[in-house]
C-alpha cells in the first residue's frame, strides 16, 4: 500500500491566530509551496483572500536552525472578521 499523507495540525495560539509547522527541503527549488485556507474543505483560498465574512492573512518563516535540511517552516494564519466555526489549512505545492 501507499503511505498515508502526513497530517499537519494547526494550533490556535491566540484569538483568530493559528500556527502550523511543516518540513521544507531546501533543494526543492523547482516547486512552490503555499499554505491555503478553507472554512468548508471545498473552496480553498490563498493569503489575503476573503470568503465574504472573514479574511485570512498567512505568513511563513523558518523556525529551524540555518543549517538544517529539510528546514522546518512555520505558517501563521491570522483571521480577521467573523470567527470561523471550522478552519482548515493545507499545503499546496505547484511547479
Amino acid at each position: 500500500g501507499h503511505p498515508s499523507p502526513p497530517v499537519l495540525r494547526a494550533i490556535p495560539t491566540a484569538d483568530g491566530v493559528y500556527r502550523v509547522a511543516f518540513p521544507h527541503a531546501k533543494s526543492a527549488v523547482d516547486v512552490i509551496g503555499e499554505i491555503e485556507w478553507s472554512g468548508d474543505l471545498t473552496t480553498w483560498r490563498r493569503s489575503g483572500e476573503s470568503d465574504g465574512t472573514r479574511t485570512v492573512t498567512i505568513s511563513t518563516a523558518p523556525v529551524s536552525g540555518g543549517n538544517e535540511d529539510p528546514e522546518t517552516l512555520e505558517a501563521t494564519a491570522t483571521v480577521t472578521g467573523e470567527s470561523p466555526t471550522m478552519f482548515f489549512l493545507r499545503l499546496s505545492v505547484r511547479p
